[in-house]
């Protein structure tokens, strides 16, 4: 009773044999070859298990129902643009989007989708901003006299459009969230 090792569990995925198999192979080879259709047969099908398993779960992603069926930006696939309901976030669909979206609860909730995905992305694009902003506060820090503040001038006024987007969806939110 001989315990595997990693370097086994490799050799069992992908068809070499182990090191202690190989020595007995060559010890028993008379009992090797009376077991060998069955003993090959669960080695085929232990080796073939995770392709099966990898094809199984990449097919059922590729044909699920819950793909995403918009887009936060334009593109050829979803070149209409519609807005959320709630907070006004434009979005893009595709040409049928009207048809297989009837339902207004998947509607609702894919709308909260967007929504999310918009806001994730607008703090991090805020914060890459604010990130833009300290570094250039930090540099102008370096230097003293009129080029301190110049370039604090210029951090100063350094545009965060992304931040300021993100606010304008944030007080949309804190309205919604008073009125409950």
């Amino acid at each position: 009773a001989q315990e595997l090792t990693p370097e086994d569990i490799f050799n069992m995925f992908f068809g070499t044999q182990t090191g202690a198999q190989h020595r007995q192979q060559r010890r028993r080879q008379p009992q090797y070859n009376a077991r060998a259709d069955g003993s090959q047969m669960n080695l085929s099908l232990f080796q073939i298990l995770p392709v099966a398993i990898m094809f199984s779960i990449l097919s059922s992603a590729a044909f699920s129902s819950d793909s995403q069926s918009f887009g936060l930006r334009q593109s050829t696939d979803m070149p209409i643009e519609r807005r959320t309901l709630r907070m006004g976030v434009p979005y893009f669909v595709g040409d049928t989007f009207e048809l297989l979206n009837t339902d207004a609860k998947s509607l609702n909730s894919m709308e909260d989708q967007v929504e999310r995905l918009n806001l994730s992305g607008l703090r991090q694009r805020c914060r890459h901003e604010r990130v833009q902003r300290q570094r250039m506060m930090d540099m102008a820090a370096q230097y003293s006299g009129e080029q301190r503040a110049t370039m604090q001038g210029q951090a100063g006024s350094f545009p965060l459009r992304w931040c300021d987007e993100l606010d304008g969806y944030e007080a949309i939110e804190r309205r919604m969230a008073s009125h409950l």
